[in-house]
């Protein structure tokens, strides 16, 4: 898959993964990170941290704390390390060893779970959750890609983040793109994009 990405992400793009956890298997989600480390042109650029409003799944563990957060796993070509760059401002001048200051950015993120349940789809995220993602990642004009387009959630925060944003989309289930479809029908486009909670 990150393959495929360094085919069709533009230069100084980035590929923004949601992969947290995994109950019976608590290194999975480094060991995945290093495979792709080492094993793709792709490198490890941040770490975001999802708070989500609920502990879902639900607590099914005796050893296990309650998953009130995920992470968010952002990576850039490795030759792009030092060339992509997020929507940071830079906050004022040099300080007196020449260094440069920007705006503050954390990287923890707190949106809800989910839109809501839904039976298509179990593992849903939340629009708020991808508006702040694209805020922080993404310009005016320029086009998402979202690999496993689901019930079409980032579509719906693209359209609703405006901005001349496009989003194109990848999904296998057929009943879960015409749910997209029509949920991208139904969304209005706010007069001001950040009125549209």
């Amino acid at each position: 898959m990150f393959n495929d990405f360094d085919r069709i992400v533009r230069p100084n793009g980035k590929v923004i993964y949601n992969f947290s956890y995994c109950q019976n298997d608590t290194e999975l989600p480094y060991r995945l990170v290093m495979e792709i480390c080492n094993n793709t042109q792709w490198t490890l650029a941040d770490t975001i941290i999802w708070k989500k409003d609920t502990c879902i799944p639900l607590n099914v563990s005796p050893r296990q704390l309650s998953r009130i957060w995920e992470f968010v796993w952002v990576f850039c070509r490795r030759s792009e390390k030092d060339t992509f760059n997020t929507n940071r401002d830079r906050a004022g001048g040099e300080g007196k060893t020449g260094q440069i200051f920007y705006s503050t950015l954390p990287n923890l993120v707190c949106a809800p779970n989910n839109d809501g349940c839904n039976d298509l789809n179990k593992a849903t995220f939340s629009t708020k959750l991808i508006s702040q993602l694209l805020d922080i990642y993404v310009k005016d004009g320029e086009t998402v890609y979202d690999p496993f387009m689901g019930t079409g959630t980032t579509a719906v925060a693209c359209k609703k983040r405006g901005g001349g944003i496009s989003c194109i989309g990848s999904e296998l289930s057929e009943k879960q793109v015409k749910f997209a479809e029509d949920r991208l029908k139904k969304t209005i486009i706010p007069k001001k994009w950040f009125d549209w909670e």
